[in-house]
């Protein structure tokens, strides 16, 4: 920071020089006058200390001197101009980011409105006090649902006016420094600039950068924070509970899937282009108790892997069996085809040539849907 003495006398050199046509005779140029004016000021106010420094005016700057300071100049004042463009588009960036979770957050929580809305649930009858208590419970709940949507919504506007003013505040930090930068140019290009002149234009044109530098990262910050107010309002979605797979009776047809059942699993899903979880193990296992101890106890493991998937099966699976009459079943039509079913196993058959193949059972698989008359004469 400059001295009292310098500013004083940079003070005077600015205001004291006189024009052409009020020097006195004895002084051959203003600047002369001047000079002799500023001497005597400066010995009255410190007269214990040495001459003031000679006037900027005999020893003007050379000329490749000005053009680099002018070349300096530019490249700051260019310098700062990139920095307060780029302060505005991370502004504007982070801005439209917070209105974008802002608005999915809204369309999830009317989502999951609607979803919870649409979902049936089934109670046992109630009195008609529980349900009026119910019913106000509900009427609590969503009023507070509102209340918290409602809050959440005002903490993200505000977030982002925080973040709109950090941004105008970067920007305008951001010219500030452009203008210090031009007139440091101004300064430096001027040959009646000293060079304590040239330092203190140079060094405030460093200051007004070094803010729009602090400005655009408050903005940032700002942004961020915005984002942040909006992902916060975000609904929590809950997680799914795992139902829990109930344990078969003691009398029940198989009481896991074992390795033999999993390894005929494999290979027919395999064949079918599926893949086995163990969900797909826990489906199979209530296929297969749900069958009668005859239908399970018919059929070979890997045949009942194939119906529950859906394979055809490549061998018939009762070869003795080659007319209708020897199965003593039921033609029935079912999705544009004729099946034949043991009314007795409710197993299906598909006819193929005069050999019937079994192709699953009646209320399971592909054949759930199917129907099967009872009174047949």
């Amino acid at each position: 920071m400059p001295s009292l003495k310098q500013i004083i006398y940079n003070a005077l050199v600015k205001c004291a020089t006189p024009e052409h046509g009020v020097v006195p005779s004895e002084f051959p140029t203003p600047e002369a006058a001047r000079d002799q004016f500023i001497a005597m000021v400066m010995a009255e106010l410190f007269p214990a200390e040495e001459p003031a420094p000679a006037s900027p005016a005999s020893s003007p700057a050379s000329l490749p001197e000005r053009v680099a300071a002018r070349k300096t100049a530019k490249e700051d004042k260019a310098a700062a101009k990139a920095e307060k463009a780029a302060a505005k588009e991370a502004a504007k960036a982070e801005k439209l980011a917070a209105k974008e979770a802002a608005k999915q957050a809204k369309e999830e929580a009317k989502a999951a409105k609607a979803a919870a809305k649409a979902s049936p649930k089934k109670s046992p009858k109630k009195s008609p006090e529980e349900k009026k208590a119910e019913k106000e419970a509900e009427k609590e709940k969503a009023k507070a649902a509102k209340e918290a949507e409602k809050a959440a919504a005002k903490a993200v506007k505000e977030a982002e006016k925080e973040a709109e003013k950090a941004a105008k505040a970067a920007a305008k930090e951001a010219e500030k420094a452009a203008k210090a930068a031009a007139k440091a140019e101004k300064v430096k290009a001027s040959p009646k600039s000293s060079p304590e002149d040239k330092k203190a234009a140079k060094a405030a044109a460093k200051e007004a950068e070094k803010a729009a530098k602090a400005a655009a990262k408050e903005a940032e910050k700002a942004a961020a924070k915005a984002a942040k107010a909006a992902e916060k309002a975000l609904p929590a979605s809950p997680k799914p509970k795992k139902a829990k797979a109930e344990k078969p009776a003691e009398d029940a047809n198989l009481q896991k899937i074992d390795p033999t059942w999993r390894k005929h699993l494999k290979v027919a899903a395999k064949a079918a282009s599926k893949e086995v979880t163990k969900e797909t193990e826990a489906e199979l296992l209530t296929y297969l108790n749900g069958l009668s101890k005859e239908a399970f106890n018919a059929t070979k493991a890997e045949e009942h892997v194939k119906v529950f998937l859906n394979v055809p099966s490549a061998a018939p699976v009762q070869t003795a069996q080659e007319t209708v009459e020897d199965l003593d079943a039921i033609e029935v039509e079912f999705e544009g085809k004729t099946y034949f079913v043991d009314p007795a196993s409710k197993r299906v058959y598909e006819q193929d040539g005069e050999v019937f193949r079994g192709v699953g059972y009646v209320g399971m698989a592909a054949f759930t849907a199917m129907e099967v008359p009872t009174d047949v004469d």
